[in-house]
């Protein structure tokens, strides 16, 4: 089983997709799955998704049509399918650098342990430049030290409970 689901939301965006789906195909890192969740496109995005399905990626392609209800609906269901430990979300008309998965299933793998529940990270434009805000240093990692020590807290309570 992949460790990380690419899921994308997308609706009447054929026109599109073709670069989310190109920057996944050239990831260094094939560990993934990516879940298109069609909210109730009329154009032909789910023949396009058929081809793309038919031909050896490297990585598996899932797609679920599903009445139009709007981007949180496909949000929503896209959270019923996932089976992996890792999920990110990326929009019809975005994509991935080359070594985003590779980045995001090692740094997982070096890291994760029962304190944590994720991994957030910024987007940029092509030039590389941060969009919005970078994270500041300091305050993120003093955050994840006191992130560690509830869920360690929070951990031994529980198990004292149950005891």
């Amino acid at each position: 089983m992949a460790t990380l689901t690419v899921f994308t939301p997308t609706y009447n965006r054929a026109y599109v997709l073709k670069q989310c789906y190109d920057s996944l195909c050239r990831q260094t890192c094939k560990d993934f799955v990516w879940l298109i969740v069609d909210d109730g496109s009329s154009d032909n995005t789910k023949e396009i998704v058929d081809k793309w399905i038919a031909q050896n990626n490297g990585f598996e392609i899932q797609y679920v049509y599903k009445e139009n209800g709007g981007m949180h609906t496909g949000h929503n269901k896209a959270y019923e399918l996932i089976d992996t430990e890792l999920n990110v979300c990326i929009d019809s008309d975005d994509y991935m650098p080359d070594d985003a998965v590779e980045l995001i299933v090692n740094f997982w793998n070096e890291n994760k342990d029962g304190s944590y529940s994720g991994i957030i990270a910024l987007d940029v434009y092509k030039n590389g430049q941060v969009i919005g805000k970078e994270l500041p240093n300091k305050k993120v990692q003093h955050l994840v030290a006191i992130i560690k020590m509830v869920a360690k807290v929070t951990r031994n309570l529980f198990i004292e409970q149950r005891l």
